[in-house]
C-alpha cells in the first residue's frame, strides 16, 4: 500500500508540471477624476495553469484601452520569462470609480506580471504610474504630481515616473511654481520618486531598498520658467472673455477623450498608445492653460487651450469612431465637406464689411479661415498612399490636420464676433486691383532666395495670399 502511494506521488511529480511562480499578487495604482484629484485602486494579479489567456474583471466597468494594455503587458512579459504560456492571467481592478482606464496602469501591470513569473514577491511600499509599450518602454501618463501625493499619503516610499516627469509646475500656497519632483517628495513626503524609461528600469528599483537610492542621480534640471502674475489691462476684456471660454472648452474636451478612449473598440496597441500620448499632451496642455490664465498670460493660455482642445478632439474622434482612419473613410470625407462648407459661410461673412473698430480681430479671423482653408483643401479628396506599418500613423495625422483646421474655424468665429460689434463698417474694395498677379508673382519669385528651412511660413503666407484673393 505505501509502495503503491510512492508511485501515484511519483507519477503526479512527473505528470504535473511544476513552476516557480507567485499565485496572485496585488499592487496598488493611481487614477485621476475628472475633478484632477488622485484616487488609489488596487490591481490584483491571479495566476492558474493555461495556456496564455487573459481575463479581466467587469465590476467597475474596465474599458477596453485597460483589456488592450493588459494584453500589452502579457506580451511584454515573455521577455522576461518563457513561462508566459503555462499560465493564464486575471486581472482584477478595484476601485471606486464606475469606468476604469487602464492605459497609465500599463508599467504597473507589466512589473506584477513579471514579478509573479519570476517568483518575487513586489514590496507593499512601491508604486508606479506609466503606461507601457510593445518593446517594454514607459510612456508618460496625466496627473504625476497628484498621483505621487496621494502615493505618498497611503505610505509608498518608491514612487516610479515616466521620464521627463520630475519636472512638475503646481499651484503652491495660493501661487504658481516649478518643482523637481524627486527634491520636493523627498522633503515634503519622505519618498523616492524616480524616472524610468524602461522596464528594466522598473525592476531595478522595484526591489531596492528606499534608503539606499540617491534621488541626485535623478538630475537637477533648471526648473521650468513660470512668469509671476501680471494685471489684465481692461482693454483686454474681449480677450481674456474668448481665453477663459476656450480653456473652459478645452477642460471639458480633454475630459470627453479621456471617458471615449477608455472605452474604445480599439484594439490595435500601436494605435491606443498613439492616442493615449496625444491625451497626455492635451492634459500637460491644458493645466498650462489654466496656470497661465491664473496668471493672467491671456494669449499663451489661449495657444494651450488651443492645443489640448486639437489634441483631445483628435482622441475623441478616433475613439469613438475608429472608422475615421480606415483608408478612403466615408466619415472623414464628410467631415471635411462639412468643415469646407462652413470656412466657405464664415468666409462670405468676412468679406462683406470691415470694422472700423475691432479691425485686428477681423483681419484675426480672416487669417485664421485662411489656415483653414489651406488645411482642407490639401485633405479634400487626397486619398494617401498608405504602405506598411506607417500606414496607420499617415491616417492619424490626416484627423489631426481636421481638427486643427476644426479649431481654426472655432477662433476665427469667436473673432469675428467681436469684429462684427463695431458700430461703424466699412465697404471692402478691391485694393490690389490688377497688380496682384505682379505682386504674387514677385512674391514667388523672392521666395526662391529663401534656405528650405527659412521658406516654409512665407509659403504658407503666399498660398494665405492666393485664397483670400479668389473670395
Amino acid at each position: 500500500m505505501r509502495f503503491s502511494i510512492g508511485v501515484l506521488i511519483l507519477l503526479l511529480l512527473f505528470t504535473s508540471p511544476a513552476y516557480a511562480a507567485l499565485e496572485e499578487e496585488s499592487l496598488q495604482v493611481f487614477a485621476i477624476t475628472d475633478a484632477g484629484a488622485a484616487l488609489t485602486a488596487d490591481l490584483t494579479l491571479r495566476l492558474t495553469p493555461g495556456n496564455g489567456k487573459i481575463y479581466t474583471t467587469v465590476q467597475p466597468l474596465v474599458g477596453t484601452s485597460t483589456q488592450t494594455t493588459e494584453v500589452i503587458s502579457i506580451d511584454v512579459a515573455r521577455t522576461f520569462s518563457n513561462e508566459v504560456d503555462n499560465f493564464n492571467y486575471h486581472f482584477d481592478i478595484q476601485s471606486d470609480a464606475s469606468l476604469v482606464e487602464g492605459p497609465s496602469a500599463g508599467a504597473a501591470m507589466t512589473l506584477l506580471a513579471v514579478a509573479m513569473l519570476q517568483d518575487r514577491e513586489i514590496p507593499n511600499n512601491v508604486g508606479i504610474t506609466g503606461t507601457i509599450t510593445e518593446e517594454g518602454f514607459v510612456g508618460n501618463v496625466g496627473g504625476v504630481f497628484e498621483k505621487a501625493r496621494e502615493a505618498a499619503r497611503i505610505g509608498i516610499k518608491i514612487f516610479m515616473v515616466p521620464p521627463g516627469e520630475n519636472q512638475q509646475i503646481i499651484r503652491e500656497n495660493g501661487g504658481v511654481e516649478s518643482i523637481n519632483l524627486s527634491l520636493y517628495a523627498e522633503e515634503r513626503w519622505g519618498m523616492k520618486v524616480v524616472e524610468v524609461s524602461t522596464l528594466e528600469d522598473v525592476l531595478n528599483f522595484a526591489f531596492q531598498d528606499p534608503n539606499t537610492i540617491d534621488i541626485t542621480s535623478q538630475g537637477q534640471d533648471v526648473p521650468d520658467f513660470i512668469p509671476l502674475p501680471i494685471q489684465s489691462a481692461s482693454s483686454l476684456f474681449q480677450m481674456e472673455s474668448i481665453t477663459r471660454e476656450l480653456v473652459e472648452e478645452a477642460n471639458q474636451e480633454v475630459k470627453e477623450a479621456r471617458t471615449a478612449l477608455a472605452s474604445t473598440f480599439l484594439h490595435e496597441p500601436r494605435t491606443i498608445n498613439t492616442l493615449l500620448n496625444a491625451l497626455n499632451s492635451a492634459e500637460t496642455d491644458v493645466k498650462q492653460a489654466n496656470l497661465l490664465l491664473d496668471q493672467n498670460y491671456l494669449f499663451s493660455a489661449a495657444n494651450f487651450a488651443f492645443l489640448a482642445k486639437v489634441n483631445a478632439g483628435l482622441v475623441n474622434d478616433i475613439s469613438s469612431r475608429p472608422e475615421i482612419i480606415d483608408f478612403d473613410s466615408p466619415v472623414f470625407e464628410v467631415k471635411v465637406f462639412n468643415l469646407k462648407k462652413r470656412s466657405l459661410v464664415l468666409q462670405e461673412d468676412l468679406n462683406a464689411f470691415i470694422p472700423i473698430e475691432n479691425v485686428e480681430w477681423h483681419i484675426g479671423a480672416q487669417q485664421r479661415v485662411s489656415w483653414a482653408t489651406l488645411k482642407l483643401n490639401e485633405l479634400e479628396g487626397a486619398v494617401p498612399l498608405v504602405i506598411g506599418e506607417d500606414a496607420d500613423a499617415i491616417l492619424i495625422t490626416r484627423v489631426h490636420d481636421l481638427h486643427f483646421a476644426q479649431a481654426w474655424l472655432d477662433v476665427a468665429d469667436d473673432f469675428y464676433a467681436v469684429s462684427k460689434e463695431s458700430p461703424k463698417k466699412a465697404i471692402p474694395r478691391d485694393v490690389f486691383g490688377p497688380d496682384f498677379e505682379e505682386y504674387l508673382h514677385q512674391a514667388q519669385q523672392g521666395l526662391q532666395e529663401f534656405e528650405n528651412d527659412d521658406s516654409e511660413q512665407a509659403q504658407e503666407k503666399i498660398d494665405a495670399a492666393i485664397i483670400k484673393g479668389n473670395w
